[in-house]
């Protein structure tokens, strides 16, 4: 009497029909933009989302690596960490690409980088194939023009005086400084709205204020002077931050040519000034901006 044969046993136990474990391997690495990159692997990856072992959401699992040198004169790419890792809304894919998201975006081509996984398996129970868990990539950056004054659109933004100056803007209320630094509302009781210079001057200490690389969208945005306030005393210091200060308010769509300059306030000692001048699309005359500062302070 011959033994049966179950499902798992038989040549079906190495398909998607039985109990058969599939290695894991991955097989590509491509940049899907600036700061994302997108792994292919043989087959579908365990992806539970809870941090458990093996589980490919974990950021742990994954290394990105610079191929130093791949930049012209011999320089290395930028270094860059994994923060997060989703599965790509690719249809048919069945959980066989993830993409990787990195805290900063990538150096330009031709910088090339490596990307190494660890402690993955697939959904099956499969472990990495020795061999088979690094791919190397290109870096990616996306070109982003100079902006058109042409198509400059008038821009507003919540009025929210900050200076006794910007009380005398068209707002509603003109004459009581206790609304400084708060939100007003017009006639009709709905919030008030700053536009032409006085949002001009806000973007602008916008720039000044936030610390380069605080925003996630905008890595490049901002100048970050409060890091800045007790390097005060070295003049390389200053010149960086009127150097940067020109390039950040040149980004503006507003901005026709920029100066700045950090100059020490000899009426009070201690104080330094960065004057900018600015001669802007949404004057005739040139807009002025002395923004005073100190190392204990803004």
């Amino acid at each position: 009497m011959s033994q049966s044969v179950g499902w798992g046993a038989s040549q079906w136990g190495a398909g998607p029909w039985g109990s058969g474990i599939e290695p894991l391997k991955l097989i590509d690495a491509q940049p899907l933009r600036e700061n994302v990159v997108r792994l292919t692997f043989n087959t579908g990856v365990k992806f539970t989302g809870i941090l458990d072992p093996n589980d490919a959401s974990n950021a742990e699992r994954y290394q990105i690596i610079i191929v130093a040198g791949t930049l012209p004169g011999g320089a290395d790419p930028r270094v860059v960490t994994p923060i997060l890792a989703a599965v790509a809304p690719v249809a048919g894919a069945l959980g066989s690409q993830l993409d990787v998201t990195i805290d900063r975006h990538f150096s330009p081509f031709p910088s090339r980088y490596k990307v190494s996984v660890n402690q993955l398996q697939s959904f099956s129970g499969g472990l990495l194939v020795p061999g088979f868990t690094e791919r190397e990539f290109d870096g990616l950056v996306a070109h982003r023009g100079p902006p058109r004054r042409d198509t400059t659109l008038p821009t507003r933004d919540i009025a929210n005086p900050q200076t006794r100056s910007a009380l005398f803007d068209p707002l509603p209320v003109t004459d009581d400084e206790l609304i400084l630094g708060t939100i007003p509302v017009d006639d009709n009781g709905d919030y008030a709205f700053d536009e032409g210079i006085t949002n001009f001057k806000k973007r602008v200490f916008r720039r000044l204020l936030t610390r380069k690389g605080a925003f996630a969208h905008a890595l490049d945005y901002g100048v970050g002077v409060p890091d800045q306030l007790k390097k005060l005393g070295r003049q390389s210091v200053r010149n960086e931050i009127a150097v940067e200060a020109e390039s950040q308010i040149a980004e503006e769509p507003e901005t026709e040519q920029v100066s700045a300059q950090v100059v020490a306030d000899s009426a009070r000692p201690g104080l330094f000034l960065l004057r900018i001048r600015v001669k802007a699309k949404v004057s005739d005359e040139p807009i002025d901006l002395n923004v005073p500062f100190a190392p204990t302070g803004v």
